[in-house]
């Protein structure tokens, strides 16, 4: 099916342009519907190969009804979504999850160290050419993202600290611990995890502190032998204590997150940060404790996220100052 400047449907998604963004004219889309094969997708390739999270009944070993997760991939030219993290003789791990995928075609994600033994899971590349390898196996973990030169970051749940989570990231095959990294600078963070990364190698991500407030966090890619530079993130006045769940980050360095209010209307705001500066995105008027979400920028500014309330399905929603260029529908 073949939709120009929108998709027919019950539930608007709206998009808006970024402040001062030239808009352009709605674009032909084709629309394959995957939802019989890819339950919960994750992510998408300028290929247009997906991956996401599938449920698929465990095993033999367990009652018929119970459902595991898996990782799966859709690859557009053949049309075939397949699963991901087959191993040895074809058996399936029971648990595996996808998040990310690059231009490559490598996926990551986690999947259980020890396959069908239900065990902890661990940070998990899938190689383009099909099969994985688990990255962190002596301790609970998972890889939520990967930029096109193979770079991946993630946390991992140290088994000498109670679980404390410890954000990583893995580059030339070295893993480096960037929990050790944001201590050094602010000692009292207490978990952290690495939630995005950019073509340039710059991470974004958060830190718990003793009060169990999440913080925003960049980390620039260092130089040569250079130490790294760290941004820690500001909240709007009107946010200030709120928590920052960072989503995204893109080539410019523009980090995107999502702060929860624990209390107030509404409890949840997308943000936008430029230079280190803050922007309260707004939200979308309609429902009760109507809030907004951000989920990914792209290199023209544009932020795409929810609209969240109790009642009311996820949409797009960017700054409020913008005229929307396109609205289609899922």
């Amino acid at each position: 099916m073949a939709i120009c400047g929108g998709v027919p449907g019950s539930r608007a998604l709206v998009v808006f342009p970024a402040i001062g963004a030239a808009a352009p004219a709605d674009p032909c889309y084709v629309v394959t519907d995957l939802s019989a094969s890819v339950h919960n997708p994750t992510a998408i390739n300028a290929a247009g190969d997906v991956v996401g999270i599938t449920s698929v009944p465990c095993g033999l070993s367990s009652p018929a009804q119970l459902m595991c997760p898996r990782a799966v991939r859709y690859d557009s030219s053949t049309g075939l979504t397949t699963e991901m993290g087959m191993v040895g003789d074809g058996t399936s791990v029971y648990y595996s999850y996808a998040y990310d995928i690059n231009a490559g075609g490598v996926a990551v994600g986690a999947s259980e160290a020890i396959p069908g033994s239900q065990s902890t899971l661990c940070a998990t590349r899938y190689p383009a050419g099909g099969g994985r390898e688990c990255l962190i196996a002596d301790n609970s973990s998972e890889a939520l993202a990967i930029n096109d030169a193979g770079a991946i970051v993630g946390y991992l749940a140290d088994n000498a600290e109670n679980g404390r989570n410890r954000a990583f990231i893995i580059d030339g095959g070295a893993l480096t611990d960037l929990h050790a990294e944001i201590v050094a600078r602010e000692s009292g963070a207490l978990h952290s995890q690495a939630t995005a990364i950019n073509a340039g190698g710059d991470v974004a991500g958060w830190y718990y502190d003793a009060g169990f407030t999440k913080h925003a966090w960049v980390r620039h890619r260092p130089v040569g032998d250079a130490e790294p530079v760290y941004e820690f993130l500001s909240l709007p006045e009107n946010l200030a204590g709120s928590d920052a769940d960072t989503t995204g980050i893109n080539d410019a360095g523009q980090v995107i997150a999502t702060t929860n209010l624990w209390s107030g209307s509404p409890p949840l705001r997308a943000i936008l940060w430029t230079g280190g500066v803050p922007q309260d995105l707004g939200t979308l008027e309609g429902a009760f404790m109507e809030g907004s979400a951000a989920l990914g920028i792209n290199g023209r500014s544009d932020v795409v996220g929810g609209r969240t309330s109790s009642f009311s399905a996820i949409r797009a929603v960017a700054p409020s100052a913008c005229t929307p260029s396109s609205t289609a529908t899922a």
